[in-house]
């Protein structure tokens, strides 16, 4: 089963559990799920988490993302110092990274972000995989929080946890 219909699959079933409408990749090989989440539990915008899943177009990796925090301006080499520093290490950012992507020209969107490169994948691991970004992004949200405090050109998102 190549790496598409293996994240179609995976799809599906994530799609049983919350949506009427199956999830399902487009054209382009993304789709967007959203994961609602109650305030209980996390603190989100609009209670919800959206994961955008992309394969890529060689079909051997899978990507996870999901927007954490706005930037707004220039932020200082002290702060992009601090985000790679961070990601070298797996249990400070649970083992996902953070990405800058250009939003419209004026402003970037910091993502938390993870690539699967599976030798033998399977919608089970497509699944698990899924669930484990959602769970470590909460990590990611904590950190953007504190990241902010420090750097005003980051805006979080998320209120995160208390």
């Amino acid at each position: 089963m190549d790496l598409r219909a293996v994240v179609d699959a995976g799809l599906e079933q994530l799609s049983k559990s919350q949506a009427p409408e199956p999830f399902v990749l487009d054209a382009r090989g993304v789709c967007v799920v959203p994961v609602p989440l109650p305030p209980s539990v996390v603190k989100l915008q609009d209670q919800r988490l959206l994961v955008r899943v992309e394969v890529a177009d060689s079909g051997a990796a899978v990507s996870f993302s999901t927007p954490l925090a706005v930037m707004r301006g220039a932020a200082g080499k002290e702060f992009y110092r601090a985000l790679f520093y961070r990601q070298r290490h797996a249990g400070q950012v649970s083992g996902l990274s953070l990405a800058l992507q250009p939003e419209d020209g004026r402003q970037e969107l910091l993502l938390g972000i993870y690539h699967w490169l599976s030798i033998s994948p399977t919608p089970e691991a497509f699944v698990a995989l899924f669930k484990k970004f959602t769970t470590g992004v909460f990590v990611l949200i904590d950190e953007i929080k504190e990241m902010a405090r420090r750097e005003r050109a980051v805006q979080p998102l998320h209120q995160g946890r208390d």
